[in-house]
């Protein structure tokens, strides 16, 4: 704390200026106490005690120029010859050197510059004149700025002004490198190019997946159920499909939205409730109760292919690639078959090529994207690990997923996030992404903080996870590159459903509970 007088320093005795020689860093010019007025303090008080001022036009015009006169006595012109002398005389006690001198000119010339400068500007704007301001800046200027910016920085930016509006709005390279970062509407995988109804300009790519983030969306009701179902569902870019029982329901999707109508285009139907089914690019095959099996090509409502039994309990998960087909049962045994689209007879076009025994019930298979192998989900209560690799072509086990699983944690739901990975999720409330190169040990693991089971998942193939959880219609967004914690929760519906499928797009999420079909628009 600085010491302070009662009288300037040139009045003090010679014992007071030795002492503040030797405590000359810690000295404070001296200063008069300001001229104040009471102009505004009678003005509140009168006018808080409902009372009238008596104070006339002129007192209160002078009043006004005396503070205008006191505010401007606060700025300096920095000439030393106008500073306190109390002020000199700090400075005359202080030893100054070469470098002190032109450090403190040079304090004095910025101070001068900068009142000067601030003057100028004043006297530009008060004439009309030209001043620089973000919006005189270059373009190119701009662009370095606005790439510090986040997204809601720049929509705050584009409603000051006209300028700013164009760039921002309307120049997809301010964008540009943040949509190749932005969660779920990154659209840089086929996979999720194919899923999605359009592809999004930069900037709604980025807008998009900011709502996203808050939990920012409008729910709706496709399809209703009068009865509880198990359905799954599966999302292309010009349909969404689902099954109600033992029909699967075929809807067009809105290309610009995402949305869906509710103009039902097509039915197929079977013998048996249908468990899982799957489409590619010619047909739509489905599993059911009693191990009966469909083939449907999509250009005719009825089945060119329909078996019955083909296993002895429920087909509880199938897939197909090319020509081969993959289907795995409760029966603890998985069937590796090929099909041929180009037979009529229906003993021809599905031949049962390998029986694999796995020695638990099959809840999941899935084929990776070149064809070679398949990964096998089981409900984790026999001798192997629950998640296991198979080649396609021997039926040979590859290799385990993992070490040391708890006894019942079963793989409900996996995929191949691409030809190397798996994602996964089961009863043990984890999503876990495996890398066959080294399967003992997952790559990263996503929690469910409420320790519910998660029935399924899905991914954009790239940076972003959703998950169903067994309760409450619950649904979970996952950043992979943040793994301890969810990004947002969303509550689907209005009763305690569990979450049996969904899918979603850069727009939409498409989720299938127990009595209703959702759709979650985040456009």
């Amino acid at each position: 704390m600085g010491l302070q007088f009662n009288a300037p320093l040139s009045q003090a005795i010679k014992e007071s200026k030795l002492k503040a020689r030797k405590c000359s860093e810690f000295l404070q010019p001296f200063k008069q106490r300001p001229q104040t007025s009471a102009s505004l303090a009678r003005r509140l008080v009168t006018q808080s005690l409902g009372l009238r001022d008596r104070i006339t036009p002129e007192q209160r015009a002078a009043e006004r120029k005396k503070l205008n006169e006191a505010k401007g006595a606060q700025y300096r012109s920095g000439n030393l010859s106008e500073w306190s002398e109390q002020e000199r005389e700090l400075w005359a006690l202080q030893p100054m050197g070469p470098m002190d001198e032109h450090l403190y000119q040079c304090c004095i010339n910025l101070t001068v510059n900068c009142h000067q400068m601030n003057g100028l500007v004043k006297n530009r704007r008060k004439k009309g004149r030209k001043c620089w301001t973000l919006e005189t800046l270059p373009t190119d200027i701009l662009y370095i700025i606005f790439s510090y910016c986040d997204v809601k920085s720049l929509v705050s930016l584009s409603c000051c002004s006209q300028k700013l509006f164009q760039i921002v709005a309307n120049d997809s390279y301010v964008w540009l490198n943040k949509s190749l970062w932005s969660l779920v509407t990154n659209q840089t995988s086929h996979h999720m190019i194919c899923r999605s109804s359009r592809l999004l300009t930069p900037r709604e790519k980025c807008l998009t997946s900011e709502n996203w983030r808050d939990g920012v969306y409008s729910e709706r009701t496709v399809v209703r159920h009068k009865c509880r179902f198990m359905p799954w569902i599966c999302l292309q870019k010009d349909f969404l499909w689902f099954t109600k029982g033992n029909l699967i329901h075929r809807y067009k999707r809105n290309p610009k939205s995402g949305s869906v109508y509710k103009h039902l285009l097509k039915v197929y139907k079977t013998g048996e409730d249908i468990c899982r089914f799957v489409v590619n690019d010619d047909f739509v095959v489905s599993g059911g109760w009693k191990g009966s099996i469909a083939v449907w090509r999509k250009s005719c409502d009825k089945p060119v292919m329909s078996r019955n039994q083909l296993h002895s309990n429920d087909i509880n998960s199938i897939d197909i690639s090319k020509n081969k087909l993959i289907t795995g049962s409760k029966d603890k045994l998985v069937k590796i078959c090929s099909l041929f689209n180009d037979n009529v007879n229906a003993d021809s076009v599905l031949r049962v090529d390998k029986i694999i025994e796995v020695n638990d019930r099959v809840l999941n298979v899935a084929i990776d994207e070149l064809g070679t192998s398949f990964i096998v989900g089981s409900a984790g209560c026999g001798p192997l690990q629950p998640l296991l690799l198979y080649d396609i072509q021997s039926g040979q086990l590859l290799s385990q997923f993992g070490t040391n699983h708890r006894r019942g944690a079963g793989v409900l739901h996996g995929f191949w996030e691409s030809n190397d990975e798996v994602l996964s999720c089961g009863y043990d409330s984890f999503v876990r992404l495996w890398d066959k190169r080294s399967p003992h040990k997952c790559v990263l693991s996503m929690e469910d903080p409420h320790d519910s089971a998660v029935y399924c998942i899905s991914s954009d193939h790239f940076r972003t996870v959703m998950s169903g959880t067994a309760r409450y219609g619950l649904t979970r967004l996952w950043d992979k590159r943040k793994p301890t914690e969810c990004t947002q929760i969303y509550y689907v519906g209005t009763n305690n459903s569990p979450v049996y499928s969904m899918s979603f797009d850069a727009l939409v999420a498409c989720v299938a509970l127990e009595s209703s079909i959702n759709l979650l628009s985040f456009y």
